[in-house]
């Protein structure tokens, strides 16, 4: 890498005039994968946010891949733009142009909706949705760490728990983002009357036993990993002296932290003269001259607050160490892929979303630059 001086650095800005142009997908992930917390920030003089551009061009596997880096209660996707529409407005004012963006947003809304009522323990209103939709028992968002029958288990009673086992057909042997049967979390809370009944509705090798015992002799699947198959990190990751920066050519690197600013539109001038410059445009005018960005530096260091969810997402939710061969499934989450193909061999599913899932996967390269940017 040359010096960085030289080369501008992805402001929010800049990605959503790429998501704006609908044709800088991998670009846009790659900044978001960094920067989650802008997906829905709608820039100074816009009107929508990315979320709501990734929205409107209709690009599914896009928005899943996103919203695969989110975590529980870190995004709400109900975030309305200036003009107040929700993704599913977005969605449903382009459905004769894109329907499957409508069918996955309409759907998303459906399983978020479910898990918000169980958040607060809404059971009659849980009730009355799963009677229109019984299949949403067994789905749920992909940022959401827990099912609804984990959240029986957590925030319901005995009877409650009863009553929808006995009116719906709820696998009891699904997995929370921490491998969590509903049945271990029971256990954990030591609620034992719970864990008798549900004794008697999970398999008699529990999920996440299966799957570990899968995992530990499905030997034979062939890696495509481009480095050495060894601790990607044998030293702890230091951000509060480096930073990770994508730069507007697309790739990461580690930097030292120079001096910067923390708002967002502040730029660094090559003659280290910090001073604040603006880099929003109005809607209406065209693309900033590229000549003019080549000269401008945005130093953003992830602060450490972020630190925890960026090595989260450098992880396998499946094996929880991080990637040595990531791969993409069609949930738009990201798995180890020896990790993937033995939890398919059990149960033709996503993990996370509970959907059925095929075994097609597509090399996650987003990861792969960062993890070998980081053992440079």
């Amino acid at each position: 890498m040359g010096d960085t001086a030289a080369t501008a650095v992805i402001s929010l800005e800049t990605a959503f005039q790429w998501a704006r142009s609908g044709r800088q997908s991998d670009k846009v992930y790659r900044f978001l994968f960094l920067h989650p917390e802008e997906f829905f920030t709608v820039p100074i003089q816009r009107t929508w946010s990315i979320a709501h551009q990734i929205t409107y061009h209709g690009n599914v596997y896009l928005l899943k891949r996103i919203l695969a880096l989110f975590y529980d209660k870190l995004i709400d996707i109900r975030t309305k733009s200036k003009d107040h529409k929700t993704l599913l407005d977005v969605a449903t004012d382009r459905k004769d142009i894109y329907p499957d963006m409508y069918t996955y947003v309409e759907r998303l809304f459906r399983r978020d909706e479910l898990i918000q009522l169980a958040r607060q323990s809404q059971w009659q209103r849980i009730d009355e949705l799963l009677k229109i939709d019984p299949e949403l028992a067994n789905e749920k968002p992909p940022y959401s760490a827990f099912f609804l029958l984990h959240y029986l288990v957590q925030n319901g009673t005995l009877e409650i728990l009863e009553r929808f086992l006995r009116n719906y057909e709820i696998d009891s042997n699904i997995l929370s983002t921490d491998l969590e049967t509903p049945l271990d979390l029971a256990r954990r809370l030591k609620k034992f009357d719970m864990c008798t009944k549900l004794e008697r509705t999970t398999k008699d090798l529990p999920n996440s036993d299966l799957f570990r015992h899968c995992l530990s002799v499905s030997s034979n699947v062939q890696s495509t990993v481009p480095y050495p198959i060894n601790d990607p990190f044998p030293r702890p990751i230091d951000f509060q002296n480096n930073s990770l920066i994508l730069t507007d050519e697309g790739n990461y690197h580690i930097e030292k932290h120079l001096l910067f600013s923390t708002k967002p539109f502040e730029i660094a001038i090559p003659e280290q003269i910090i001073h604040p410059v603006s880099t929003v445009i109005n809607e209406e005018t065209s693309n900033p001259d590229p000549k003019n960005q080549d000269n401008l530096v945005n130093h953003t260091p992830i602060p450490s607050s972020r630190d925890s969810n960026l090595m989260r997402n450098l992880r396998c939710m499946l094996t929880k160490e991080i990637f040595r061969d990531p791969v993409i499934a069609s949930d738009g989450q990201t798995y180890e892929r020896k990790a993937i193909i033995a939890w398919l061999k059990l149960y033709p599913c996503s993990p996370v979303t509970g959907m059925p899932m095929e075994a097609v996967f597509e090399d996650n390269v987003e990861l792969r630059n960062i993890i070998q940017s980081m053992q440079k």
